[in-house]
């Protein structure tokens, strides 16, 4: 009766331990593709993060290296630019570029246009991807991308002034581009406002008082067009608008990124340690909002933030809310990105980058030597759930 109780009992039990089990095996949960990537390069997210990774495309090394990606079409297309070498040079030896976009999934890009050449920095994708602003000479253009139309707004300098830049900065809300110029002989600097709604481009000079902006200097426009964050490689500055002038209010060491407006009263920008700071004009506070940070980008509607850090190959995404960064998730590892570009909706983020490696002998990482088979360019689409 014993060894026949034995004989029934265990598997029983065996069972029942194994019901959990077997729960766990069924029950829905997520997924991760990776599309010619490899395992030791893809991150998944966990269930109830905000950022659960669905798809990762990684675009094909066939494509030219010389592509420049310029951002999002739509939600789903990006644009890209390459050197024309089948074309003809112009009088001065220089060559057209070839506009492409490049669709899920991302393998073959399709020619949308030929434009113009212009000097790095100085051909921009607005973040709804509508239009392509490019300044050459003392020409701005403005290309609407749906039809190729394209508008052209002559710079206003006088004979004194020359175009003093590091590059071309959309407004958030798609409305300003703006750049700065400098006044040769008593170091003078404007910022140069296009007012897209407006279809006008005009020069604003800065009152600086005591702070010096070195040049060339960036320029980025809040939404109403009355604050304006100045970033010349080692210090940010802000100021505001008073009718006919912009007056500069603050002033902090950076580390060379672009700042951001989060609204129009706040904005982040990155120190030279790689603290990333949040300063509110309402009430002149200066918040910590992390640190050891490489580089960073805003999501359009101002809600989520990537970034990587200093001592980590990952790229991570987070909710900005008020003075803090929740929910902080890795959402790739492995490469060190050059950009990082959020789509308009915030579902998917574009990564461009390269692998690299850290050298015995040395504590800050260094990219690997071509030769090595390593160290290639990574370019990479993550979309969320």
């Amino acid at each position: 009766m014993i060894h026949l109780w034995k004989k029934n009992v265990i598997p029983l039990i065996a069972f029942l331990l194994l019901l959990p089990l077997a729960g766990c095996f069924g029950r829905p949960g997520y997924e991760t593709i990776v599309i010619s990537g490899t395992e030791s390069e893809q991150e998944i997210s966990e269930p109830g993060s905000p950022f659960q990774v669905q798809t990762i495309f990684r675009l094909p090394d066939t494509l030219d290296n010389r592509t420049e990606l310029l951002g999002w079409l739509n939600e789903e297309d990006l644009a890209g630019l390459l050197p024309d070498d089948g074309g003809q040079a112009d009088e001065q030896g220089k060559r057209a570029n070839l506009l492409q976009r490049l669709a899920p999934p991302y393998e073959t890009p399709a020619s949308l246009a030929r434009a113009a050449e212009y000097a790095p920095g100085m051909l921009k994708l607005s973040t709804n991807g509508q239009w392509l602003a490019g300044l050459a000479g003392k020409e701005l253009t403005l290309t609407a991308m749906e039809n190729q139309d394209v508008r052209h707004i002559a710079v206003p300098l006088s004979p004194s002034q020359e175009i003093s830049s590091r590059t071309l900065r959309w407004s958030a809300n798609n409305r300003y581009v703006s750049f700065m110029a400098l006044e040769n002989g008593n170091n003078q600097a404007w910022i140069m406002v296009y007012d897209r709604m407006e279809g006008e481009l005009q020069p604003i000079p800065i009152i600086k008082g005591n702070s010096v902006i070195k040049q060339p200097s960036s320029v980025l426009l809040s939404d109403d067009g009355n604050h304006a964050l100045i970033d010349d490689g080692t210090k940010v500055f802000m100021a505001k608008r008073n009718e006919t002038e912009f007056e500069v209010q603050y002033d902090h060491a950076s580390g060379g990124a672009d700042s951001v407006w989060v609204d129009d009263d706040r904005f982040l920008f990155l120190g030279q340690d790689g603290t990333l700071y949040q300063y509110d004009d309402r009430n002149r506070d200066l918040s910590i909002l992390l640190e050891k940070v490489g580089l960073f980008r805003l999501s359009s509607d101002r809600k989520s933030i990537v970034y990587t850090q200093l001592d980590k190959e990952s790229v991570f995404a987070g909710k900005l809310q008020g003075n803090n960064i929740i929910y902080p998730k890795s959402v790739y590892q492995g490469v060190i990105p050059d950009r990082l570009i959020w789509n308009r909706g915030g579902g998917a983020l574009l990564i461009d980058g390269s692998k690299w490696y850290a050298p015995s002998d040395q504590s800050v990482p260094m990219p690997v030597p071509p030769e090595s088979g390593e160290g290639q360019r990574q370019t990479l689409v993550v979309i969320f759930r």
